[in-house]
């Protein structure tokens, strides 16, 4: 997320300058540091223990417990880079940063009267974690979201619905305007964006296939060979379509996918550093419900097929989707396989879920927190 707000902000030249600081991975790591980098291997092998985890934690209390046993450790190296280089915004992506930025602005000279913006990156269910007194403004990827800030105790005027900032190549996407077998006429081929077919082409797929893409976030998790395998076994029921499946840092999935004797084209890759391609050269993403892959999706206006949640701040997400009337959920492979089906046969339904998805995504959510954060570095005193 960070990366995706620095990456935009150096396509404004001569505004301002991001730099992201990864506070979590310094050079000698204390054993505290090891326990955010335990969230994905969790939920690829034993998800139940992540659902408890978040339950068990999104109370008041466990915050505070966290703070007092890492929390200084990170306040000094926010304290350490603020020496270095003050900056004029404090911005925090990760919910364990929130209460460090806050404490290192009270506790430094470098910091004192700096806004701080926390950027929720959870789009639904938002954990209690995200909360700390101090800070300035946050940015909510829903209503939802921004409700639940607010039964937490920030006060609403603290709270503007923005979305969740992507890398900026997912604000560029074609979604398509017309149903199929029509044509869209309201953009000259000078200014369109690439189409699912050129993409298809750049991308070495079938440009005339239908494309199912798997996700399963950067862990591949989500049962993600199983329902691979009962996707693919539509095509001996007649189905012609083609298959793309990312398996993240998963190297046990890929091999498993990779090699396969498969009745239709299914092209394997591991990790991606950006989907955003191969999302809309996609009909249909079939992915577990993760906050960024989702809103990811819906910026570019493709129809979801949702596995189970991992646990945690990903079971919200799925109501969103389905109640949006923007994909279905699928807890089962056979399930995933039906939902694929009924899109790949009714092609009407696929466009209009695709226009909804595109409804409830927010395209323009890093360049309206760049506008936010480039007006509290003009004008800090902001409310």
């Amino acid at each position: 997320m960070g990366e995706a707000l620095a990456e935009a902000a150096k396509a404004r030249p001569g505004r301002f300058a991001m730099d992201v600081l990864d506070v979590l991975a310094p050079a000698k790591p204390r054993w505290t540091d090891h326990l955010a980098h335990l969230y994905e291997p969790t939920i690829v092998h034993v998800p139940w223990l992540w659902s408890a985890i978040y339950a068990a934690t999104n109370s008041p209390l466990c915050p505070l417990i966290y703070h007092a046993l890492a929390g200084q450790s990170l306040v000094r190296r926010v304290m350490a880079a603020a020496e270095v280089q003050p900056p004029d915004v404090m911005v925090s992506v990760h919910p364990l940063m929130v209460r460090a930025a806050v404490a290192a602005r009270r506790q430094s000279s470098f910091l004192a009267d700096k806004p701080i913006v926390t950027v929720v990156t959870d789009l639904v269910d938002v954990h209690r974690v995200w909360v700390a007194g101090g800070v300035d403004h946050y940015v909510a990827g829903s209503e939802t979201a921004a409700a639940t800030l607010m039964r937490y105790g920030v006060a609403p005027q603290r709270i503007v619905r923005l979305g969740i900032p992507l890398r900026p190549e997912y604000g560029r996407r074609h979604v398509p305007t017309t149903p199929p077998d029509s044509h869209d006429l309201t953009e000259s081929d000078e200014t369109k964006p690439a189409s699912q077919t050129e993409l298809r082409q750049r991308l070495d797929l079938d440009p005339e296939l239908p494309l199912v893409l798997f996700m399963g976030g950067g862990a591949g998790a989500g049962s993600l060979v199983k329902r691979v395998r009962a996707v693919a076994a539509l095509a001996r029921q007649g189905h012609v379509f083609q298959i793309a499946v990312v398996t993240g840092s998963n190297v046990r999935s890929r091999n498993a996918l990779e090699g396969v004797a498969w009745p239709l084209p299914v092209r394997v890759y591991g990790y991606v550093p950006s989907t955003a391609d191969l999302m809309t050269a996609a009909d249909i993403i079939a992915t577990k419900p993760g906050s960024v892959t989702v809103s990811e999706a819906l910026a570019v206006g493709r129809p979801l097929v949702l596995s189970r949640p991992a646990g945690g701040q990903e079971g919200g997400n799925i109501p969103y989707v389905v109640q949006g009337q923007a994909g279905f959920f699928a807890p089962s492979p056979q399930e995933a396989a039906d939902a694929v089906a009924l899109l790949l046969q009714q092609p009407d339904l696929c466009w209009e879920m695709g226009q909804n998805a595109a409804r409830l995504g927010a395209p323009d959510a890093t360049r309206r927190t760049l506008d936010l954060i480039q007006s509290l570095v003009a004008h800090p005193s902001l409310p």
